[in-house]
This record gives C-alpha cells, structure tokens and sequence, in this order.
C-alpha cells in the first residue's frame, strides 16, 4: 500500500499519485539534479551532433542533392531549440531547482522519444519486408558482408523486385549478362521490349548466342555504391553471370553516393542517412519519425509532372520520338540547373568523384575475383547531348562547361577498364530523351540498346579470351 504524498521517480521530472502530485518547488533537489543531468546529457549529444553533421566538414557535400536550403533552415532551428534546452538543463542542474521551461522542455523531449520508438517499431516491419502493402516502394536487406541493400518490392517476375517478366534461376541455361546501374537501366521504355537491356539481350542473341540472357538488375535511385552491395547480395544468394555491364548515368551517379552516408530505408524509400551511428542516433533530423514526417509531406506536394515522370508502363513501344516539350514542365525547369551545379560542386571537391570511381573499382574487383569481365557504360548529362534542352536554358546552364569537365574526368579516371560511352550517338540522335524528364524515351532506349550491343558484340569475346589466357597462366 502506497501512502499519500509518497512520490517515485519516473518520466521527465518525477511522477506522484494522483491523490498527492510533487510541485516543482517541493522536488528534493537530489532528484532535480538527476533528471536534469539526463536531460542536459541527451540535449548536449544532439547539440554535438547538429553540430559535426551541419558545421563541419564531417560530410563534406553534405546530406542531400536536393531540397538543402530547406534542410539548412530546419537545422538552424534544431540548433536554436537545442542551445535553448540545453542552457535550461544546465541551469537546473546548478541550481537544484527544476524550471518550468525545464520542465515542458522535459515533457517534450519524453513523448518524442516514445513517439520514435514507435515509428521504429513499424518502420522495422514496413522496411525490411519485400511484400509490405504499406510505405513506398523499397525493402532492405544485408548482404554478408552487413551492407544494407534496397530494392523494390518483390512481385511474381522478381523477388529482387527487378523489371521482369519471369523470375530467373541461379543457374543460366545458358551464357548471361549481369546489367547493374539505377532507373536507366531498370528502364524508361514503356515496355520491356523497349528497354535498353532488353533490347541489348535481342541484339546479342542474333550477333552471339540464340541462348544468350541479360538478367536486368537495374534499380532506380542507385548509385554505384549501391551497385556494389548488390553484387555481393547477388553473389551470396548463389546468381550465377558469365559477365557484368555496369551503366553509369554521368547526370547524377557522381553525385548520389555522397561522402559520409549510406542509403537506408525509411518508410519504404530510399533515404540518406550518416555513416556515423552517433549522428544517425542522436540528430533529430535523422529520427525515422521526422523522416517519416518528410515523406509524407513530399507525397502531399508532388505535382502531376513530377508523378508522371518516367513512369514505368507495360505498354507498346513509341516508335516515333517523342516531342520537344514547349514550355518545359516546371520540375524539368528546376531540375536542370539544381545537376548542372551538382556538377560543379564535384569539381570543386572531388570527392564525390573519388566515391564513384571506388565503387567502380570495386566491382572491378568482384569481376576478378569471379573470373568475369566487367565492361562500364557511360550515359551522359541530358543538358550535354540534348541540344534542345540546352536551347531552352540561359547561358549561365547551357554554357557551363561543368557536366563536360565530369564526362571527360569520368573517362580518364576509368582508364584500363572497357568503357563503352554513349556520347557520341546521343548527341546526334534527335529526339533521343522523354517528353517529361531526362530518361531516354522508347527511341532512345532502342538506339542506345542496338548501339552497345554492337560494342559488346566485338568486346566481351576478347574479354573472354583475355580472362581464359589469364587462367591458364
């Protein structure tokens, strides 16, 4: 039995029975200083962590391509809130006196916590697995090597979630070709007739093998350190491939793995987060239900262009290219300029270059290891093959001499390696992209597709020879 004014210590401050509730004034100043002492701990690790992750060169391209003004406001506002707290708790703590700022402040920082641990709690269910009818798109796994791994949703063609028809076994009857690479290779065409790796699979069955598959492991929003960890995935669940063709879409993959993150998943989307479990634990801004909060906004706000935009469909092929929009869609009008200066900022620190680079060695490295060659195919900034496009946009976008510089760059960098670039033809194919963004339209895609079957036609049976004659040495 609990007599009256008998009080235990829980929650923010200390919770009393109803029949007799503890005024801060009465709190033993003991307690007060324990409850602040936690407090000023939790506020001064998120305080820490605001700190490295936003005003230091701890990531240094920062966290996200886009939407960074907007993110800088926000941290500013975590870093007020914080230094508020934080004075608060210390203050406390000296005095022995809880406050009622104290206090609030105390209330506040306890239901956000519950409240994360429950979006934690469901996040773990809609994240990881591969058939969730809530969320967005994407699941996670770990490869064997603890790497996180995102994919999209398993369906009756894949369980990889890859754009198929019909699953593929472990083992090929035949010879195949492993595609990795983001949306373009998963596919702009409207039908799998008219992707680029399918079209690469029919060009090479008649030039080299009526048995010949391409196994299209192409998963939009990919960078090529994510191309890695899947090629471990792969390899550890026993997918057997006769050689892999990397595609390296030159407007953002130089930009998409950026230094110091790692991509999870949150909410069913692909999410960047720090590589430092420090920042990921202890910055609100990296909570899951403030990334829950994002997604759900970003949802809300999303125009009818930006949800059309490459629209995956299975549908008959356009056979006639598509026309030049007039005027452009406003998110293609924004969305230009925001990877014209992605470029720029890799040149001013190329370490974003170092990332993509080491990602493709890496696989490189992997090819090696089993015995199969690895041939890199470039796919460049729309603004730097598409002349239209670059027509529509003032001198300071169509002149920068940025998305060239990383082409060339990219290309030196790969030197040793089998590099088909795409370059040349799409600068002097009209038409060659679609209406609403800057994937290849149907047109493209069969263009591109005949013309890096042509180059893999003439490679892959010298890559073989050179990789048997190493064999046998």
């Amino acid at each position: 039995m609990v007599r009256r004014g008998h009080s235990f210590g829980f929650g923010p401050d200390q919770l009393t029975l109803p029949c007799a509730p503890m005024t801060a004034s009465r709190a033993r100043p003991g307690r007060v200083r324990l409850a602040a002492g936690l407090a000023l701990a939790l506020s001064g690790a998120a305080l820490l962590a605001v700190l490295i992750q936003d005003h230091s060169s701890a990531l240094p391209l920062g966290l996200f391509n886009e939407g960074a003004r907007e993110y800088r406001w926000l941290s500013h506002a975590c870093l007020a809130a914080l230094l508020l707290a934080t004075g608060t708790f210390a203050v406390e703590l000296a005095r022995g006196r809880v406050l009622a700022l104290g206090s609030l402040l105390r209330r506040i920082g306890v239901s956000l916590l519950m409240l994360e641990a429950i979006v934690f709690a469901v996040d773990r269910y809609v994240s990881h697995s591969p058939t969730a009818r809530i969320g967005g798109p994407y699941f996670e796994r770990a490869n064997a090597a603890g790497e996180f791994v995102f994919l999209r949703r398993a369906h009756a063609g894949s369980a990889y979630g890859f754009r198929q028809a019909e699953p593929s076994p472990l083992e090929p009857s035949g010879k195949r070709l492993l595609f990795l690479g983001d949306s373009y290779t998963e596919g702009s065409g409207r039908g799998l007739a008219c992707n680029y790796p399918n079209v690469v699979e029919r060009e090479l069955r008649e030039r080299l093998d009526p048995s010949l598959e391409v196994m299209n492991a192409g998963v939009g929003g990919y960078g090529p350190r994510e191309e890695a960890k899947l090629l471990r995935l792969l390899d550890d669940d026993g997918v057997r491939f006769d050689a892999i063709v990397v595609s390296v879409f030159l407007e953002n993959d130089v930009t998409d793995d950026l230094p110091g993150t790692d991509r999870r998943v949150i909410a069913g989307m692909n999410e960047r987060v720090p590589h430092s479990a420090f920042l990921r634990a202890f910055h609100p801004l990296n909570s899951r239900a403030f990334r829950y909060a994002v997604v759900l906004w970003r949802l809300g706000t999303l125009s009818g262009d930006e949800r059309n935009a490459a629209h995956r469909e299975d549908a008959a092929c356009l056979e006639t290219p598509e026309p030049f929009p007039d005027p452009l869609p406003k998110h293609l009008r924004a969305y230009v300029p925001r990877r014209v200066a992605g470029s720029r900022r890799v040149l001013a620190n190329p370490r974003g270059m170092d990332e993509l680079i080491g990602a493709l060695r890496d696989m490189e490295a992997q090819a090696k290891s089993h015995g199969v060659p690895l041939v890199v195919v470039l796919f460049p900034d729309r603004i730097l093959a598409d002349r239209e496009l670059r027509a529509a946009f003032p001198a300071d976008v169509a002149e920068s001499d940025a998305p060239r510089r990383v082409h060339d760059a990219v290309l030196e960098a790969l030197a040793g390696l089998p590099v088909i670039d795409t370059l040349p033809l799409l600068e002097q194919l009209p038409r060659a992209y679609r209406e609403s963004d800057t994937h290849l339209s149907d047109a493209g895609n069969v263009a591109a597709g005949e013309f890096v079957a042509a180059r893999l036609a003439e490679l892959l049976p010298q890559l073989a020879e050179s990789s048997a004659a190493r064999s046998a040495r």
